[in-house]
C-alpha cells in the first residue's frame, strides 16, 4: 500500500519539484492512512509516516540536483553516478560512526535485548 500511495503521488510531485521548485508535502496523507490502517498501534503509524514521506522527499532531492545539474550543463548520467557512489558511502561511514560510538560510549548503560523491560532501560544514567 505505501508503494502504491508513494507511486500515484511520485510523478506529479517530481513535475511540481522540476517545474516550480515546489515539493508535495505528504506527511498529512500519510498520518491519515496510516490512523486508517494501523488504528491503536503507534509504532507501525510512526514507521508508516517516516518511510512514506521519506520516499518522497529523497524522490524530490533527487529532481532538484538533477535540475541544478542542467543549469550548470553537467550530463545527467555524472549526478546520478555521484548521487549513487555518495549512498553507497553514507552507509559504510554511518555504520562504522554508529560502532564507534557505540565502543566509546558504552559504560554498561546502552540497553541490550537481554533487558527484561525491552524498550525502556530503568538502569541508565543520565550525566550533566
Amino acid at each position: 500500500m505505501l508503494v502504491g500511495v508513494n507511486a500515484i503521488f511520485l510523478v506529479p510531485s517530481a513535475i511540481m519539484a522540476a517545474a516550480a521548485n515546489v515539493t508535495l508535502n505528504t506527511g498529512v496523507l500519510f498520518q491519515l492512512l496510516a490512523g486508517v490502517v494501523f488504528a491503536g498501534n503507534p509504532q507501525a503509524q510512526v514507521i508508516m509516516q517516516a518511510y512514506g514521506s521519506n520516499f518522497i522527499a529523497q524522490a524530490d532531492n533527487y529532481i532538484s540536483d538533477q535540475k541544478m545539474a542542467h543549469y550548470a550543463k553537467v550530463p545527467p548520467r555524472a549526478i546520478f553516478r555521484a548521487q549513487t557512489i555518495a549512498v553507497f558511502l553514507n552507509c559504510f561511514i554511518f555504520i562504522g560512526m554508529l560502532n564507534w560510538m557505540v565502543e566509546n560510549f558504552n559504560r554498561g548503560t546502552l540497553c541490550t535485548w537481554e533487558n527484561e523491560q525491552v524498550g525502556s532501560c530503568p538502569t541508565n544514567l543520565v550525566e550533566y
